[in-house]
């Protein structure tokens, strides 16, 4: 029985704290820094099993039996921490990075979101053509390849920077993005060149892109894109009243503002739709289904366009398969109240 007697209970406590405190530190700031996946799982797996053989009292054989444990122990963290086949591994505040290649295509993954990709072919191309949500067919590109010479364009959500190369000489781009490890894989041409090809100049603005609008008060965009909403984890303070209005305000008159909405879970029209009819924006919708091409480098997507103008949403004139973006009188989302599962699908 290895329960402690009373006389030990404080001995217990104290080193149960310890030893929280330290998995904590452990966890939270030794881990991302030595390592670039993640690894402390297994890492501490291997070493409680090694732990519990070594304080384990052999009998007989047993310490052959011991031995085996703690190098088995160690042998499956030793391969289930080994790098695979990737071009890029590393770690951030907001999780997993890494660059692989299948096929024809190179991808970028942040934990288990795809964020973009390139054809490899494409890597040595003056101008690479972008892909999946991104390509020339889909919803989003076709609003940003209309606006005029002299545009200002913001993009909240780099990824690999697919957008870029819709940018026409004499345009503004800005890009705004919360994680510097996507900036830093975005602009490696060894990685992925959208943006050394196409906005090489073009400036990233780190942190919170509605913290970094709010303090921008001169900025006034033509199109504002704001594509933050694919990964598993939606940032629900992107999507309230509030942050509609600041969206708003950032605008040209007769501004455009896209909401790539494509997920797997949510439906995030819903909560845009009541907000839109709230705010008395007009507003529609578009989705481009993935069967509509056998390209593997074309995947579906859905964008919701808003403007404070009926002109604004002028470039979607004439183009198949935009329709009204509705109310369907649920609830208006804010920074008081928003309720994801209310929308799951």
């Amino acid at each position: 029985d290895a329960r402690p007697g009373p006389e030990g209970l404080t001995v217990f406590y104290i080193t149960m704290s310890v030893g929280g405190a330290a998995g904590g530190l452990f966890n939270a700031i030794l881990a991302p820094s030595i390592f670039d996946g993640l690894y402390e799982g297994p890492v501490t797996v291997a070493a409680a099993i090694a732990l519990l053989a070594l304080l384990a009292r052999p009998a007989g054989r047993g310490g052959p039996i011991r031995a085996s444990l703690i190098f088995g122990a160690f042998a499956a963290a030793i391969v289930l921490v080994r790098p695979g086949d990737t071009l890029f591994r590393d770690r951030s505040f907001f999780g997993t990075h890494s660059v692989i290649e299948r096929g024809s295509l190179r991808y970028y993954t942040n934990g288990t979101t795809i964020h973009g990709a390139q054809r490899q072919s494409d890597l040595g191309s003056a101008r690479p053509d972008p892909l999946f949500y991104y390509h020339e067919d889909g919803p989003m590109a076709g609003p940003i390849a209309a606006a005029a010479a002299d545009a200002r364009i913001g993009i909240v959500g780099l990824g690999v920077g697919s957008l870029a190369c819709y940018r026409k000489p004499g345009q503004d781009w800005h890009f705004y993005e919360i994680d510097p490890m996507v900036d830093r894989v975005a602009r490696d041409p060894a990685l992925f060149t959208f943006m050394s090809a196409c906005a090489g100049d073009a400036p990233t603005h780190l942190g919170d892109a509605r913290i970094v609008l709010r303090d921008q008060s001169a900025q006034r965009f033509d199109v504002l894109v704001i594509d933050a909403f694919s990964s598993d984890a939606v940032p629900v303070h992107l999507m309230t009243a509030e942050a509609l209005r600041l969206y708003v305000d950032r605008l040209a008159p007769d501004g455009l503002l896209l909401f790539h909405i494509s997920n797997r879970y949510y439906d995030l029209a819903r909560p845009l739709g009541r907000i839109a009819a709230a705010e008395g924006l007009h507003a529609r919708l578009r989705l481009v289904d993935r069967a509509a091409s056998d390209d593997p480098g074309h995947s579906g997507a859905l964008v919701a366009a808003l403007s404070a103008s009926e002109a604004g949403l002028a470039p979607l004139d004439g183009v198949p398969g935009w329709r009204p973006l509705d109310d369907d009188g649920g609830p208006v989302w804010t920074d008081d109240f928003a309720n994801l599962l209310s929308v799951l699908k």
